[in-house]
């Protein structure tokens, strides 16, 4: 980010303590993610549940007011009006989102196939059709990555990046995932909580 011509939150260059900070959040998330996802799941608040919202909360906050957003972030005006997509929560489109950054970027099999794995177990969406879009034709691609380029946060990149980057990372990852065998989520019988209703948690 600190290659790229955009700013942060606050109009200001990308701030390397930024970069420590994210780099503590996704250590913490790994570290307590999945066990944090469990202990929700029984209705539980451990410390790893504590952790999990500290680094989600607090350290993300931090990390993305003073270093700015990415590719991940304008991903998610492309998919907030394609078809299916449009219907899944801005978390989930920022962690799609996150799968082309990191195809963009260059990634290695390795890299994909880890982030892909981690993704899966704490139920974010590895492809399209996790977040309601099947069998996306070339034109849907070619469409959700250009709409992606109304955001101001393709600045934030190190190299110049073009529609085509975009879609050609989304192909990749789509063809990854159906190369793997992986069973989409299916998006339309998860129910969100009902507005009002509190999750029931136990100390």
């Amino acid at each position: 980010m600190f290659a790229g011509t955009g700013v942060n939150k606050h109009g200001l260059k990308p701030l390397r303590s930024a970069l420590i900070v994210a780099e503590g959040c996704y250590k913490m998330i790994r570290a307590h993610g999945v066990a944090a996802m469990r202990a929700v799941e029984r209705g539980e608040v451990t410390a790893d549940v504590e952790a999990a919202v500290e680094a989600a909360v607090l350290l993300s906050c931090l990390a993305f007011e003073n270093g700015g957003l990415s590719i991940a972030h304008a991903m998610m005006l492309g998919l907030l009006v394609t078809r299916g997509t449009r219907h899944a929560q801005h978390g989930e489109h920022v962690a799609y989102g996150l799968l082309v950054e990191l195809a963009v970027e260059g990634c290695s099999e390795d890299e994909l196939d880890d982030m892909t794995e981690f993704f899966q177990q704490i139920g974010l969406p590895a492809r399209l059709a996790d977040m309601g879009l099947d069998s996306p034709t070339s034109e849907e691609i070619d469409d959700l990555a250009g709409a992606c380029f109304r955001s101001p946060h393709l600045r934030n990149v190190a190299r110049p990046v073009l529609a085509a980057d975009i879609a050609i990372s989304i192909r990749r990852i789509e063809e990854w995932d159906a190369r793997k065998g992986n069973p989409a989520r299916d998006f339309k019988a998860e129910q969100p909580l009902e507005q009002g209703r509190p999750l029931a948690i136990q100390r």
